[in-house]
């Protein structure tokens, strides 16, 4: 059986999609005659634990832990200072709002200007020597990187150089060229720029999630066209088992699973459902918003404004198993992609999305691949985020096609089955074949 060396700073037990993307990977490997390894940080302090996904690593794949000496130790202890006060008129009822790292945004900020490409360089020392180690021990033959962090990268080709080895680099989100991700000066953009050029010049294959992606890197990098791919995100058939029939449930529930971060918001929608709620044309007592995940704390904030509106309801971060749960308990799925996040479906929910086989309000660029492949699946609607009377109209014609009893999903089955994580793994065994050769 052939070896791969996993490098992921993000791995079971943490949660996210992220996660999820390098564990199904690594679920169905073996089944196409690929033994992964996996290398991952030790002992590092998260908001976001999900245990549950270690169900999907099989027993026998060997998962190795290398120190890192980076400042989430410290902010550990500094939360404990800057963590946000509780709004005195709650209770119990919203026991799970936290954000990721429940930290004002100026000391994040701070944190990300002295450390490129992100403050998880500190793994790089400890992460390389361990690496070797594994490489020689196993007999690896081919290395793979996933980042965001980035850091995962700048290892992987340290460690190419060193070995010899072909390595394939899994880009989860553009490194740059995009002001939402990390300290924008010139400097930081600059240094950036130069470990990600590195990577792509010592990589045999760059993955990325979309194919707007991939012509991004091509056009950046025009002499290396031939490396970049893309395999998108999915869903695994084997979380699915719930009732996909939007009639049942009890009440008109729209529900939002996922991060929100900036750009990234649901405040058009709790406007509009305000102005509904005034004007009669929704009633409280069978209409809920639920917004399942964590969240920024800017956004956070903003969304606790709206505590008088009593149709929200923010569940904050669950495990996957528990957020999937959710899913088959609404009537609408909602997606949230703002303008600056530019037209790539950024998060891999959207896949679980159709894979729930439930109408879909995509609250995105319209022009974006997101909408697209709403569009081509036949799952839903789609309006930009910014648009708020768009928001009104559809948010009300989903509501009384669901009272008339004629909500419908009509969705395209063959669209959806390109999504299902086993066959995206064997598109990535294919990479891997190609980059040892074969």
């Amino acid at each position: 059986m052939k070896k791969v060396l996993f490098i992921a700073y993000e791995f079971p037990p943490r949660g996210g999609p992220g996660v999820q993307r390098t564990a199904k990977f690594i679920k169905y490997l073996k089944d196409f005659g690929w033994m992964p390894t996996v290398l991952t940080v030790k002992d590092i302090p998260t908001t976001v634990v999900d245990v549950g996904l270690l169900s999907d690593i099989p027993d026998d794949i060997k998962v190795e832990e290398a120190f890192s000496l980076e400042p989430n130790r410290v902010i550990k202890g500094l939360r404990r200072i800057f963590r946000p006060k509780k709004n005195d008129s709650t209770t119990d009822e919203k026991p799970k709002q936290i954000a990721y790292s429940g930290m004002p945004e100026w000391v994040i900020k701070i944190v990300q200007a002295f450390f490129i490409p992100d403050e998880k360089i500190g793994w790089r020392y400890w992460a390389v020597s361990k690496g070797l180690e594994i490489i020689k021990r196993e007999e690896i033959d081919v290395i793979y990187t996933t980042g965001p962090p980035n850091t995962s990268h700048v290892i992987g080709t340290i460690i190419a150089k060193k070995t010899g080895l072909p390595l394939v680099a899994d880009f989860r989100d553009p490194w740059t060229g995009h002001s939402y991700y990390g300290v924008n000066t010139w400097f930081h953009r600059a240094v950036n720029r130069k470990y990600e050029k590195r990577t792509v010049d010592i990589a045999s294959k760059i993955i990325s999630v979309t194919p707007s992606f991939d012509r991004e890197m091509i056009e950046k990098y025009p002499e290396q066209r031939g490396k970049f791919l893309s395999i998108m995100n999915g869903f695994d058939n084997d979380d699915l088992s719930f009732n996909r029939d939007s009639q049942t449930t009890p009440k008109f529930i729209i529900t939002y699973s996922g991060s929100l971060q900036r750009g990234r918001t649901p405040l058009n929608l709790l406007e509009a459902t305000s102005d509904l709620l005034k004007k009669g044309l929704i009633e409280e007592d069978d209409f809920e918003i639920r917004i399942v995940g964590a969240a920024d704390q800017r956004v956070l904030e903003h969304i606790n404004k709206y505590d008088s509106l009593k149709v929200v309801n923010f569940i904050g971060y669950v495990s996957h198993e528990e957020s999937m749960a959710y899913l088959s308990e609404t009537t609408v799925l909602l997606l949230i992609l703002g303008e600056e996040e530019g037209l790539m479906p950024t998060t891999g929910k959207i896949f679980e999305y159709l894979a729930a086989r439930k109408p879909i309000l995509g609250l995105v660029p319209p022009k974006g691949e997101a909408a697209n492949l709403i569009n081509r699946a036949h799952a839903g609607r789609v309006v930009a985020l910014e648009d708020k009377a768009g928001i009104y109209d559809v948010v009300l014609d989903l509501y009384t096609s669901f009272k008339n009893g004629d909500l419908n999903y009509e969705g395209k089955e063959e669209v959806i089955e390109e999504f299902d994580r086993k066959k995206l793994t064997e598109k990535l065994v294919a990479v891997l074949d190609e980059a040892l050769g074969e």
